[in-house]
């Protein structure tokens, strides 16, 4: 199985989306919100809790718990006027906990780090930033039970169309 994980600086910041970089821009200021604004339950001084993919890392040990994926965006292009086009992106983010109440305390801090970031994303032209749904599973991973929250946001963003 071949994973790929993406390192994003934290502190990366997003001027403004353009068209050409579309899904890093939108995946950068999702990334930078929540990492910024979830609290690592383990420990602050850990190194990495937030990827983009499943980590290459021990995954059937609980001391790497909780893990965070940022999924990358899914981005959709529609007409929205004669000149303009609009993109509808989906972003899925996923919280994996061997505690139950964790994912969903972690779930509150990502929902909210996301609520209260639609000044900062309006303001780089990524709008109507809504939570669209969560889900919540369980799995048997060997000696561990995962519990796992799942929550799709979705947003808008419009461009002019190229001639």
């Amino acid at each position: 199985m071949v994973t790929v994980t993406l390192t994003i600086s934290s502190d990366a910041y997003v001027l403004g989306l353009t068209k050409e970089k579309a899904l890093q821009d939108i995946y950068k200021s999702v990334y930078n919100r929540v990492v910024n604004n979830v609290t690592d339950p383990v420990s602050p001084t850990r190194a990495k809790w937030w990827y983009s993919a499943w980590p290459d890392i021990n995954i059937d040990n609980s001391a790497e718990y909780p893990i965070g994926i940022i999924n990358s965006p899914e981005l959709s292009w529609d007409v929205f006027t004669l000149t303009k086009k609009q993109v509808t992106t989906i972003v899925m983010i996923e919280i994996y906990s061997t505690k139950a109440q964790e994912v969903d305390s972690l779930a509150m801090q990502v929902i909210e780090a996301m609520e209260t970031s639609r000044a900062k994303y309006t303001g780089i032209g990524f709008r109507f930033v809504n939570l669209d749904s969560t889900t919540t599973d369980m799995i048997m991973r060997d000696q561990i039970k995962l519990h796992i929250k799942s929550m799709t946001f979705t947003g808008k963003y419009n461009f002019t169309k190229s001639s």
